[in-house]
């Protein structure tokens, strides 16, 4: 049984026409074989999408996007140098600037290096240094700025004889200069995830170490801004598994996904005190016997929680989808959770921000491209579903080992970059953001799900026409309008193929559209 979407595509012939500000796009360009988003921030004349993407040769290269508040495209480059490239994290600066925390990999050896560089809004790097040591290999995570203007990136450090991980943490000045670098251990194989600065004049990192049992468990580590350690917390368990993504501060909360050996991925949030104490924790599981994750999050301006990542349906060849989220940021209680399905393969999310407007953007990856989204605080969207879960209280175990953070060597280079350019970006789907048009029109759809007469209404009774209708390709269909240019469109809908639908719809106030989920 499948959903038919109906969909009122917005136009601007009306002065009072709402316009079309939200988006859900791809970076798809016919000279790239593959991208992916990692990583996205708010900038100032609109947004920054960053991560990696491939030529039609095996090469990665750096990939940055910047678009309007709209999405309309004001740049698109990427940075070709052999070997496997990305950009893993972006901030913007206390300066107005942008920070990217990024990685080299040599196509020969596999070695990589830890790269940052820091740009202008539209893409002129002011610097870039590289970090590298004997012995070593590094990925990397993410960077954080302190009110000095200090950054601080946090990176995996793979030791190539042993193959033992650590958490490695680079120290840089405003201008790029090295100012000081530890490796962070928990006594086991330890990797890093996400740094973030706290406002206790320290920073705080999160990954996952190795307890010897093959469950994941996750390492916090809570350091001064000269790197020595101040806490740390190892939530290990013997048959349990917890896995942290992201963090944010509010005091802490984190996200990431919680295993049990028996049952798939729930998605699992815990919010800290100051110290590492655990105030609450909960797991989030569907009801579809999905594996679900959340990659990040964001404190909303009502304090809630809005968790994303992704469901995947747990078996081979089974379909992956974005999944969110919104919990009571007090109690972990769930508010509400979804999914989006715009294809019927692969689309995930990596990031989540909140700009300035209340709006939320997103990085991540949809059938092997690069994605993006910008919508409200709902995730009111083209291809949004209902996605029920339940959550329920968790108790991680802490382990009383503490971390340890010794100095090493680490080289500074200043590498150097190719640069191309690229112009277009491609609709995933229409129609994202439509909720607020139709809250905005007072527009009611009813009943849905429908499975044969689907009636739009208007609460002050004004006159409604539908003006076309258009299925996926854009082509228009003829479906039987039984009510028209009246207070009310009612449209027989069982003759209709199964798949997704778009519709004009005029009323004196302009033109909206609306969803209609019809189900055969």
């Amino acid at each position: 049984m499948k959903n038919i979407y109906l969909l009122l595509l917005l136009t601007s012939l009306s002065v009072s026409s709402w316009a079309q500000t939200d988006f859900y796009k791809q970076f798809d360009d016919a000279g790239i074989a593959g991208s992916l988003f990692y990583t996205c921030s708010p900038a100032p004349t609109g947004y920054v999408f960053a991560g990696g993407s491939s030529a039609l040769s095996f090469d990665s290269h750096f990939l940055i996007a910047r678009t309007s508040a709209t999405g309309v495209v004001q740049q698109i480059v990427t940075y070709p140098v052999a070997g496997y490239n990305r950009i893993s994290g972006v901030i913007p600066t206390i300066d107005g600037k942008l920070a990217y925390a990024a990685e080299l990999i040599d196509a020969a050896t596999f070695a990589g290096q830890l790269t940052l560089f820091k740009s202008d809004i539209v893409g002129n790097i002011s610097w870039i240094k590289s970090f590298s040591s004997a012995g070593y290999s590094f990925n990397s995570r993410s960077v954080c700025q302190d009110a000095a203007g200090n950054y601080y990136m946090v990176g995996t450090a793979s030791n190539t004889s042993t193959f033992i991980n650590n958490v490695c943490v680079i120290k840089v000045d405003a201008s790029g200069n090295l100012v000081d670098q530890k490796l962070v251990s928990l006594g086991t194989s330890f990797s890093a995830l996400d740094i973030i600065s706290t406002s206790g004049n320290g920073i705080l990192i999160c990954g996952y170490a190795d307890n010897g049992s093959s469950i994941e468990t996750a390492g916090l580590v809570k350091l001064d801004t000269n790197l020595n350690v101040i806490w740390s917390k190892w939530l290990s368990d013997p048959g349990l598994g917890y896995f942290v993504y992201d963090m944010k501060e509010r005091q802490m909360v984190l996200c990431g996904r919680y295993i049990n050996n028996i049952d798939p991925y729930a998605v699992m949030l815990i919010e800290m005190d100051n110290s590492g104490n655990i105030l609450w924790s909960n797991k989030y599981s569907g009801s579809q016997l999905q594996a679900e994750q959340a990659y990040s999050l964001v404190i909303l301006p009502d304090g809630s929680i809005l968790a994303a990542g992704e469901a995947n349906q747990n078996v081979s060849g089974g379909q992956t989808h974005v999944i969110v989220l919104n919990a009571d940021g007090s109690t972990g209680n769930l508010n509400w959770s979804k999914t989006i399905v715009s294809n019927n393969t692969y689309e995930t999310v990596y990031d989540v921000q909140l700009t300035a407007a209340g709006d939320i953007i997103t990085a991540g990856s949809r059938s092997g491209y690069a994605a993006m989204i910008k919508t409200n605080t709902q995730f009111d969207m083209c291809a949004d579903n209902s996605y029920p879960m339940t959550a329920s209280a968790i108790i991680p175990v802490i382990n009383p080992l503490q971390a340890t953070a010794a100095a090493f060597s680490v080289t500074s280079a200043t590498p150097s970059l190719g640069i191309a350019s690229f112009t277009t970006l491609s609709d995933a789907c229409l129609g994202v953001g439509f909720e607020d048009d139709m809250e905005k029109l007072n527009i009611h759809v009813f009943p849905s799900p429908a499975s044969d007469i689907v009636t739009i209404s208007h609460d002050k009774n004004s006159e409604l026409t539908v003006t076309a209708i258009y299925d996926i390709t854009g082509r228009i269909i003829q479906p039987e309008i039984l009510e028209n240019n009246s207070e009310k469109i009612s449209i027989n809908v069982s003759k209709l193929n199964e798949g997704i639908y778009f519709v004009e719809v005029a009323t004196k106030a302009g033109f909206t559209r609306e969803k209609l989920i019809v189900v055969h």
